[in-house]
Formats: structure tokens, C-alpha cells, sequence
């Protein structure tokens, strides 16, 4: 199956956040284990994890009971119970566990997750909203990475006579665009550019770079 991650995780809450995330651990064979209030929830994923069990995850004595603290990070994805995530979260905290992750529904519960000491804080519909508003907003992009407001790993296929059988160092990405070429994808195979790599119709080039950078690179590429 790939590369195996030599870690245990623990996460509470099997709303479709919380499944995501054991799916993808269970994918590549990594140990996890899962908590959860909702028995029929437990009972669906229960044969298919290292451990499974139905607590009351803000009760710190239950939650220390499970074990959970031995695991090398937790994910709280109960961020749509405000109460009883930050309670979860005071209760990982007071338990000893420091390295978590916890979904948030609201800037007013990521702001009291800070306080908390919570560093890691996803929010899954904001950042599912602005991935497909800068998709629809970069023309020629194939594929596309949000790396955070305002960069962006992309993917574009070179059709520009401009940039065919050209060096880079000629180029100047850099200087002249603001973008940094990490890789490119020739009929051969995926080459890591150096200096004196040449650029060909239909190679595929990822770019990382600001969105407004790689916005006025698709407005180059289409003159």
C-alpha cells in the first residue's frame, strides 16, 4: 500500500470530518483509534480500527480511561458542538495530550481554541469555499493546492510559443514572473528542473508562487 507513518492517532467525532480522516489513516495501514457518543456510530467503524469506543469525551476521567493519551496526536472533530468540543479540548489538555487537531465551525470557536493553546485548527468549509473560488478564478490551471490565503501550488501544460525551447535561466521565472518551478512533467516522465532545462510544447510545469502572481502568468500565457 505505500509508505507506512509509524504512529498511533486517536479521533473523536465520526461526522463526515472525523470519517475522512480515519479513512485516509486506515487507507495506508496506519493505527487509530476512535471515540465517539454514538454508539451505532462506534458499532459501524469498530471492526475496522485498532480500538473503538463510545465516551463521553468531555468527562476527563472517562476520556483518560480510553488510553487515549499514549497516542501521538489526537483530531477533535466536533467543532459543530462548540460546548462540547472546547470542553474535549480542556480535557485532552488537562490528560496531558498536546498535540491536536480540531475542526472549527466558526472564527468564535477557533478564537477560544487559540486561547486554549490549540495551534492546529481546520475549518473545513472555509477552506473548501476559497479552494474552489481561486479554481474557478485561475483559467488555465489543470490542477490546483491551496497552500494558504494567498499561495498556491498549480499545476498548467505550456502551450505558449513564448516559453517552447527555452532554457530556464533564460526565462527567469523568477525574476520576471515571481513563480518558482518545483517540477515539470515531460512525454518521459517528471524531471526537477535545473538551470539549463528546456522547455517543450506540452510539458506540464507545477508552479508555487502568490495567486496574484500565478493570475498574471495565465494572463501572459494567453497573449
Amino acid at each position: 500500500m505505500g509508505f507506512k507513518v509509524k504512529k498511533e492517532f486517536g479521533v473523536i467525532g465520526l461526522g463526515s470530518f472525523g470519517l475522512s480522516v480515519v479513512e485516509t489513516f486506515l487507507k495506508y495501514g496506519v493505527s487509530v483509534m476512535v471515540l465517539d457518543s454514538d454508539e451505532e456510530k462506534i458499532q459501524r467503524i469498530a471492526n475496522k480500527v485498532d480500538y473503538a469506543c463510545v465516551v463521553d469525551t468531555t468527562d476527563e476521567e472517562a476520556l483518560k480511561s480510553t488510553g487515549i493519551k499514549n497516542v501521538d496526536h489526537v483530531f477533535v472533530g466536533i467543532g459543530d458542538d462548540v460546548e462540547g468540543c472546547i470542553m474535549t479540548v480542556m480535557a485532552l489538555k488537562n490528560i496531558g495530550v498536546t498535540n491536536i487537531t480540531v475542526k472549527s465551525g466558526s472564527d468564535k470557536l477557533s478564537s477560544v481554541l487559540k486561547s486554549l493553546g490549540v495551534e492546529d485548527i481546520v475549518k473545513p468549509e472555509k477552506e473548501v469555499g476559497i479552494m474552489v473560488a481561486k479554481r474557478k478564478m485561475h483559467r488555465l490551471v489543470s490542477d490546483f493546492v491551496s497552500m494558504d490565503d494567498e499561495h498556491s501550488l498549480v499545476q498548467i501544460k505550456i502551450d505558449n510559443e513564448k516559453l517552447f525551447n527555452k532554457p530556464l535561466m533564460e526565462l527567469e521565472f523568477r525574476n520576471r514572473f515571481n513563480l518558482n518551478i518545483v517540477a515539470i512533467r515531460k512525454k518521459n516522465g517528471l524531471v526537477m528542473p535545473n538551470a539549463s532545462t528546456v522547455l517543450q510544447r506540452d510539458d506540464i510545469l507545477y508552479l508555487i508562487g502568490e495567486d496574484n502572481s500565478i493570475y498574471e502568468f495565465e494572463k501572459y500565457l494567453e497573449n
